[in-house]
């Protein structure tokens, strides 16, 4: 995740203005080329990255705050990998509202939803409010690395696809139904959650940390203070690390 800070692109969110590879038009700012992109500031409308199939797009949030009243507050559309990373020492605010003018099968439908897989890393704070459904949603892949990241959602708080991997870092999630869950249980390798680092602490309507296939603990704390099932997969590796459930159904099943 390390890159070299002069190659980076600033973005004042307060007062965007078109560079080569950012566009900025109708409450949208789209970023088309793979880069670092430093953002910085308020911002109310949307981030969307529309970059090539081999692009590599990293959003440095610099104390951003984006807020989206029609849709997702970061979507990404198109690239090989996005990753969001929290500055050292910053506080970050990603969030969507109720409503959302787009709302089919295939649409958006979180306040950070990616179609690439998606990395949040750093060193700063990020706290995401899922106020129409999911709080961030992969339909790829969902890495975990490092910092502090806080999720509330109306729906599932952090939703991967293919699968969530948390290696790391200070992760609280307030879900009305999902808390953490892996969805895809049509291709081979795919569908499960893994925490090897961190501590994860999870209150949720519905279960804390679901996979159709696998869940697996290695390492880290992970803390289910409210759920109604605590981790629930095909198949429950626990390896290692400090795991508590206090749930109204199964704690693990």
């Amino acid at each position: 995740l390390k890159w070299d800070s002069s190659d980076e692109e600033a973005i004042d969110l307060a007062n965007p203005t078109a560079i080569d590879g950012v566009s900025v038009e109708n409450g949208t700012i789209t970023i088309t080329s793979g880069g670092t992109y430093r953002l910085t500031g308020e911002y109310s409308g949307q981030v969307k990255i529309e970059a090539g199939r081999s692009d590599t797009v990293r959003l440095v949030l610099d104390n951003a705050k984006i807020t989206n009243s029609t849709g997702a507050a970061i979507n990404v559309v198109s690239a090989a990998e996005a990753i969001i990373y929290t500055a050292a020492g910053t506080t970050n605010t990603v969030a969507d509202e109720a409503n959302y003018t787009a709302t089919g099968d295939d649409d958006p439908d979180a306040a950070i939803y990616s179609t690439a897989n998606l990395t949040l890393a750093g060193e700063g704070t990020l706290t995401v409010n899922g106020n129409h459904e999911e709080g961030v949603h992969s339909t790829g892949g969902l890495v975990i690395s490092n910092g502090t990241l806080n999720v509330n959602s109306v729906k599932t708080g952090i939703k991967g696809k293919n699968y969530v991997d948390i290696l790391g870092g200070e992760v609280s999630v307030n879900s009305q139904k999902d808390a953490i869950k892996a969805t895809n249980s049509k291709e081979e390798g795919y569908g499960w959650a893994r925490i090897t680092g961190g501590t994860v602490k999870v209150i949720a309507g519905d279960d804390g940390l679901k996979a159709i296939r696998t869940v697996e603990i290695a390492d880290g704390t992970l803390n289910i203070e409210k759920a109604r099932e605590g981790v629930e997969g095909q198949y429950i590796n626990i390896f290692g690390g400090t795991v508590s459930v206090n749930s109204i159904d199964d704690g693990i099943n």
